[in-house]
């Protein structure tokens, strides 16, 4: 009979269907571990390149701090009036001095002698 599929041929033809599925899985899956991989570099190149812009920054910060000289702040004589003034020099003076003050401690330290 013209037309009609015997079962042999459809077993066949479904077999066939099967293995390319069976491939395509296995395509699709190595694409998505090569996916995994790449966002994982993207992630790692992100991170190393924001650490360097920070490093970059920090040390032009340096440069231009190294270069510019900035007066010691007024000593504070413990009036509310000045307070915020006495904050912000001290602010300005650690921030072109920032090799001077790596920590709060010597910050602490610093600011005490002005009180």
């Amino acid at each position: 009979m013209e037309g009609h599929i015997s079962n042999q041929e459809l077993a066949q033809a479904v077999k066939a269907l099967q293995e390319q599925i069976q491939q395509l899985q296995e395509q699709l899956q190595g694409q998505v571990n090569e996916n995994i991989q790449l966002w994982e570099q993207i992630k790692y190149l992100k991170h190393q390149t924001q650490k360097s812009n920070t490093r970059q920054t920090i040390e032009a910060n340096q440069d231009s701090a190294q270069q510019t000289k900035v007066a010691k702040p007024d000593l504070f004589y413990r009036e509310r009036k000045k307070l915020q003034i006495f904050i912000s020099q001290l602010k300005l003076y650690f921030f072109f001095n920032m090799p001077d003050f790596p920590d709060k401690d010597r910050k602490v330290m610093f600011t005490v002698t002005y009180l």
